[in-house]
């Protein structure tokens, strides 16, 4: 997550709600500090104060982004990590974002269409290429 990038969207949010700092931090029950260290993008909001805070700031982007991000990247490493083979005709390939995003699964089967030979099966999650 970019660190910076939040920070200013706090720092905007506050100033659109009219608080100060101060005003943010007490009702967060974090010092000034705390928030002026977010805002300039030192650092980030404790998991605990983002729900929180969200709602002080009338965003969204806490509750459901920074999971959002995490999700990102778990599903990016899984999509990368390994292959997936075609049951039909043994071709091991690393799929597409949105056929790997789009796909049903079970366990470590997807539902995909093969590059190869076209078809649209469950196909099985293999760490090696050959």
């Amino acid at each position: 997550m970019d660190q910076i990038k939040t920070g200013n969207l706090i720092a905007q949010c506050r100033k659109e709600k009219g608080l100060t700092q101060a005003a943010l931090a007490e009702q967060l029950g974090v010092s000034d500090r705390a928030v002026s260290k977010w805002e300039t993008g030192r650092s980030l909001p404790d998991a605990g104060n983002m729900q929180e805070l969200s709602g002080i700031l009338g965003i969204t982007i806490f509750g459901a982004g920074i999971f959002g991000v995490s999700m990102y990247h778990a599903i990016k490493i899984e999509r990368e990590v390994g292959y997936y083979e075609c049951l039909d005709c043994g071709h091991r390939y690393v799929s597409g974002f949105a056929a790997f995003i789009n796909a049903p699964h079970i366990g470590k089967t997807r539902k995909m269409k093969c590059p190869q030979c076209g078809r649209r099966n469950w196909q099985k999650k293999v760490l090696t290429k050959n």
